[in-house]
């Protein structure tokens, strides 16, 4: 069986695992919620595909897909669309308070993109799980 190498998100801490595939290596670790990067030790590689590239890929998309990649990729940038959501919503229910004319829409939106990103860290972190559909009468 091959070598991988594991870089750790945010860390300098490096693994040696033996895995059929680098599929097998990420999945062991997403099952264990850590973010990392697998490297093969016998050929060239990064992360699921051989000699995959994923910046020039990232560099030609467009701003609002480079933003929720950020998402995806760090905690923080979850944290602070999250934060600046309810920041958002507070302040249109202040301008409603004060007899503000504020679009409704704007809050629906506000509200929409809170919720989204709620659900977004809760699944990420593996506490929001997809169903599992019964295949047996047991």
């Amino acid at each position: 069986m091959p070598e991988f190498l594991v870089r750790l998100q945010g860390t300098k801490k490096y693994f040696r695992v033996v895995a059929r595939d680098e599929l097998e290596v990420m999945t062991a670790f997403r099952f264990q919620h850590v973010n990392g990067v697998a490297f093969s030790l016998s050929g060239e590689g990064f992360a699921l595909r051989t000699g995959f590239n994923p910046t020039r890929i990232r560099e030609r998309l467009p701003l609002l897909v480079r933003f929720a990649w950020l998402g995806f990729r760090f905690a923080r940038v979850r944290i602070v669309i999250q934060t600046l959501s309810w920041c958002a919503v507070i302040l249109t229910l202040i301008l409603e308070a004060s007899r503000v004319a504020v679009p409704a829409a704007f809050l629906l939106v506000t509200g929409l993109a809170n919720v989204f990103v709620w659900w977004w860290n809760e699944s990420w972190r593996g506490r929001i799980a997809p169903e599992v559909l019964r295949t047996s009468m047991d």
